[in-house]
């Protein structure tokens, strides 16, 4: 992680040239930003990690994981940043509208009224136009991250791993049985319940390496865009020492 760190902040100190896909700068500016938000969440999960507290990162590995994979499938999807810009419209205007419900609770049954009918007039509108927009499955990819997963070729691991994330970023179960375990039932303890704040989180160094793949994912990916791919070859000797091979590309369609 600290090497491909070392190469990121090597290449982003000097001035950034954005490749224009699909005639937009969208997708260009999206994985830059993903990058470098991968590359700012390794820093806080090594801080983590060299502090024992490896199980208090995991929102962080898993944060950083949909910053990889989100940044792969724009980099190799056609049409991913006008959907991401789409979705990101979508989710501006129900935190909106949210906000305004929370204001003004009693308003909150003519304001939908009003809501509803401005969505119809839009869409009659660009009927009336014969505006398309990008196809209903990037739409779907840009919405859901678990399509976004299989979009790309060789990603099946990826959402099977955001669970296992997942159970350790939430308070549930998964932290009540990595703090609590069973043990033998004792007159003083007839529940055979062992809480332990201190137990080591058994599964640190799977979460460390996932850290690790998700940070060099969402780096490779803005260099597979970049003009020049100017970091490719020194991407490619940590990989190759890593055992591993970086090459992103959509899943074909059968």
């Amino acid at each position: 992680m600290e090497r491909i760190l070392a190469i990121w902040r090597g290449a982003a100190a000097s001035t950034v040239e954005l490749a224009i896909l699909d005639g937009r700068v969208e997708r260009a500016v999206f994985t830059l930003g993903l990058a470098d938000h991968a590359a700012g969440l390794t820093d806080a999960v090594l801080l983590l990690a060299r502090s024992d507290m490896t199980l208090q990162a995991v929102p962080l590995v898993r944060m950083t994981l949909e910053c990889g994979v989100t940044a792969a499938w724009l980099a190799v999807t056609p049409g991913s940043g006008e959907a991401a810009n789409a979705d990101s419209a979508i989710a501006h205007a129900r935190l909106e509208h949210a906000m305004e419900d929370l204001a003004d609770p009693l308003g909150r049954p003519e304001r939908e009224k009003a809501r509803k009918a401005e969505k119809a007039r839009a869409t009659a509108a660009n009927r009336e136009r014969g505006q398309t927009t990008v196809t209903p499955g990037i739409n779907g990819e840009a919405k859901l991250f678990e399509q976004r997963c299989a979009a790309i070729d060789g990603g099946e691991w990826f959402y099977p791993y955001y669970r296992f994330l997942s159970a350790y970023s939430h308070g549930g179960p998964a932290l009540l049985e990595h703090y609590g375990r069973a043990i033998e039932a004792t007159e003083d303890n007839p529940l055979g319940l062992e809480y332990d704040p201190q137990r080591t989180f058994e599964a640190a160094g799977i979460v460390l390496a996932v850290q690790a793949i998700a940070l060099m994912t969402a780096v490779r990916a803005w260099d597979d865009i970049a003009p020049g791919h100017s970091i490719r070859a020194q991407l490619d000797e940590v990989a190759n020492d890593m055992g591993a091979v970086f090459e992103l590309r959509r899943r074909a369609v059968s």
